[in-house]
């Protein structure tokens, strides 16, 4: 199953914006751009997705930029030490999936929700470590 998540977007349009018109208003080169190299940075992150995908035997996660993928990675069953389940702020739920290479993956915020009882799923039928702290079947 594929679950996607996108960062918050009206924080980066407010930053966005806020460049445009400080842009505007400076005179200095330099200055100038440095600015354009930040709204282009900022736009690019405007379109960035991150999509999660749960298949029997792996655990795909990607990186997608204009829809074409810039980081891609897959796991099995044998490249995870453990899944935790937590909550992180006010409520919200994550999971972070603990690998023995590399650099670990924090699923948070990804749709549709049901991605944690997903993995959770996933982890008991391919005996992975599983730590709970919200997470109850």
């Amino acid at each position: 199953m594929v679950f996607t998540a996108t960062p918050p977007r009206i924080v980066l349009v407010i930053l966005l914006l806020l460049q445009i018109f400080s842009f505007n208003l400076s005179t200095n080169l330099p200055l100038r751009v440095f600015q354009i190299a930040l709204m282009l940075f900022i736009f690019c992150a405007l379109l960035i997705k991150y999509q999660f995908e749960i298949h029997n035997e792996r655990l795909i996660y990607q990186i997608l930029i204009f829809s074409k993928p810039i980081f891609k990675r897959e796991l099995v069953p044998n490249d995870i030490i453990e899944i935790t389940f937590k909550h992180v702020g006010w409520g919200t739920k994550a999971a972070f999936v603990k690998v023995k290479k590399g650099v670990n993956w924090r699923i948070i915020g990804f749709v549709p929700d049901h991605v944690y009882s997903e993995l959770a799923n996933y982890a008991t039928e391919n005996d992975v470590k599983v730590a709970l702290d919200f997470f109850k079947n």
